[in-house]
């Protein structure tokens, strides 16, 4: 019900859209090199209607639609890349991986990926890292960077490579895990049950400062 617009309407409508494109590119037997764009992400329908020209004065006269990226006060662009990311897989054993990449540990709850058909949000992690396959078990370690402090980027660069600008408040997270997957093929009348553990030790460095913990 719609009792904090002042009622003025039983029900609240609105529809929105988002196109989701997952490409893969494949170099040779052994690199992949993942993308993950949202175009029109979560854009409510008949939100940019084209108004202040001479025939459309406000949005009652509107008829037709503006790209997001053309509005003056845009809050989002029309395209959106959520990840980038490349990693190389080895006889199936050796895993290395690096990049921003969605991730998902612990059935979804600990870190979700956001690949579901109506996901509005996901976990994206700055991340180089590997796994190792022994066995039936993964054993994973990798280096996560949630946040760094000030860099190099200035709206003014137009060239260049984008670098630190100072060695404070850097953030560092080292992951390791292992997950054994669930295996069907074992027993097709039982429940598939994947299992994993994940420990993170984060650090935080300071100017002639440094403290971790886990």
């Amino acid at each position: 019900m719609n009792s904090t617009l002042n009622r003025s309407g039983d029900n609240l409508q609105s529809a929105d859209m988002r196109f989701r494109y997952d490409p893969r590119l494949r170099v040779g037997d052994w690199l992949t090199i993942g993308v993950q764009l949202d175009i029109l992400d979560n854009l409510v329908m008949g939100s940019s209607p084209v108004t202040g020209e001479v025939g459309t004065p406000v949005g009652f006269f509107a008829r037709t639609q503006q790209s997001p990226d053309d509005l003056v006060a845009a809050i989002d662009g029309a395209l959106r890349v959520k990840a980038v990311w490349g990693d190389i897989r080895v006889f199936g054993k050796i895993h290395v991986f690096g990049g921003r990449m969605p991730e998902k540990f612990g059935l979804g709850v600990l870190r979700s990926d956001g690949n579901g058909i109506d996901s509005d949000f996901g976990d994206y992690v700055d991340q180089i890292g590997g796994k190792v396959k022994l066995g039936s078990v993964w054993i994973k370690i990798a280096m996560e960077f949630p946040a760094e402090g000030a860099s190099s980027e200035s709206p003014s660069r137009y060239f260049g490579p984008v670098h630190d600008a100072e060695q404070r408040r850097h953030i560092g997270d080292l992951d390791t895990g292992a997950t054994q997957p669930s295996n069907k093929s074992k027993c097709k009348l039982c429940i598939p049950v994947a299992v994993g553990h994940k420990a993170l030790l984060r650090a935080i460095s300071k100017a002639r400062d440094h403290r971790m913990w886990a």
